[in-house]
């Protein structure tokens, strides 16, 4: 899905605040909380961030700038060492195992449920 966005309009920072700290008490795997967000509102580095995800190859095929034309960008960041660090904790060592044998990434599981 593609959106375009209206440069009028602009976000109001404490809406974004409330967004971001909604999303940082999100559930997570063992309540390791190991996300943390940047919140972008400079424009150069919004389009920095566009050039990155190849936003210009959306351009090329005619679809509009909505990367870089967000008036906020959320990056999502993830830590699997505060995974491990709480599957190390006693409640969680016996379920834990080493972090690579588990069946699924779980930080960027949160991380992607985290919005």
């Amino acid at each position: 899905m593609v959106r375009n966005y209206d440069e009028s309009f602009q976000v109001p920072p404490g809406q974004v605040d409330r967004i971001v700290e909604t999303a940082r008490r999100a559930p997570s795997a063992g309540f390791a909380q190991g996300q943390s967000f940047v919140v972008v509102t400079d424009a150069a580095a919004r389009r920095r961030i566009a050039d990155i995800v190849n936003e210009p190859a959306y351009r090329k095929r005619g679809l509009e700038p909505w990367i870089s034309k967000a008036p906020v960008h959320i990056v999502i960041c993830t830590s699997p060492a505060a995974y491990g660090k709480r599957y190390g904790e006693p409640d969680k060592a016996r379920t834990a195992g080493a972090l690579g044998r588990w069946p699924v990434p779980w930080w960027y599981w949160d991380a992607g449920a985290s919005f």
